[in-house]
């Protein structure tokens, strides 16, 4: 058995910790503030049973938080382990099949829809566009036949988001974040826009290692890396639906899960013959995952 103390984060890293966790198979005790209710959600949802959490308001000793002196539980978290993995889910009193195809809906996952400019260009901006790239993608969906439905509001529960994903969108298409996390595992497509600038607001460099940082977060089957955003921008209704329907068969572009790579478990390091560089763990992260999972490969491929 595994017990933690936690602190209220965000939607990404409350999948990916818990990703990690789940995936030693044990019992698993998290002892969080009542004010976490995204983690009460979560394990409601998706019926996880492995998962016991205990209300304690003052979380001292914890892994995950926002007040945190010294990073043990980073955004890169899983790279060694598989989302937690379901085939339906509990949503308003009734279960619910995931994996569905030829939905009505694209959900885009913007967080800035309706900003002209970006104040700079470090994080959390490096990864945002404005809203003259988003009203052509809204375009481009339109003219794909798809109605078009935004996650922009933290107003709306998790619940309500999630059945949104699950029921409506055949394919999200977002900056790399907590709502393309939700659609991994509810086994949502996902086309992904690439980071524009460094975390402190850099350029990228001329080796394109910029493109990789998603995808050391998002190690998933069912989604495609953009490598710029011009790319999506040239794309017509033909490319659009083509890709949803690759991504949907599982042909997404991360070159993290590809039959090139070459692995070394014992030291966990990666080789992928390009200019992407592993995740780089915390010390926390790298002895949890030698202790407790056993032959880690990347993304529990």
């Amino acid at each position: 058995m595994l017990d933690y103390e936690v602190d209220a984060v965000g939607l990404g890293i409350t999948i990916t910790l818990l990703s990690l966790l789940l995936s030693t198979k044990q019992k698993i005790i998290l002892r969080a503030p009542i004010k976490y209710q995204l983690l009460r959600d979560l394990k409601k949802i998706f019926s996880l049973e492995q998962l016991t959490i205990i209300d304690q308001e003052s979380v001292p000793n914890c892994i995950v938080g926002h007040s945190m002196s010294k990073k043990l539980v980073s955004d890169y978290c899983k790279f060694w382990s598989p989302y937690f993995d379901v085939d339906s889910i509990k949503l308003f009193e009734q279960s619910y099949t995931v994996a569905k195809t030829n939905k009505p809906c694209i959900g885009l996952a913007t967080d800035q829809l309706w900003a002209s400019e970006l104040p700079h260009n470090g994080i959390p901006f490096n990864r945002l566009y404005t809203k003259e790239v988003w009203l052509q993608i809204i375009d481009l969906s339109v003219a794909s036949e798809y109605d078009v439905i935004t996650f922009n509001q933290n107003t709306v529960g998790a619940e309500q988001k999630i059945w949104m994903l699950n029921e409506l969108c055949d394919c999200v298409i977002g900056y790399e974040g907590g709502l393309c996390h939700l659609a991994h595992l509810l086994k949502v497509p996902c086309i992904i826009m690439p980071w524009h600038h460094h975390e402190d607001g850099s350029d990228p460099h001329p080796d394109g290692s910029l493109f990789y940082v998603p995808q050391k977060m998002h190690i998933d089957f069912r989604t495609y890396f953009l490598k710029s955003v011009d790319e999506i921008l040239s794309w017509n209704s033909a490319t659009l639906k083509e890709t949803i329907k690759k991504l949907h068969s599982e042909q997404g572009n991360n070159v993290f899960i590809n039959n090139k790579l070459h692995v070394n478990t014992h030291h966990l390091s990666v080789s992928t013959g390009t200019s992407a560089n592993q995740a780089h763990l915390t010390e926390w992260e790298t002895n949890f995952v030698k202790t407790y999972i056993s032959n880690p490969i990347v993304g529990g491929f």
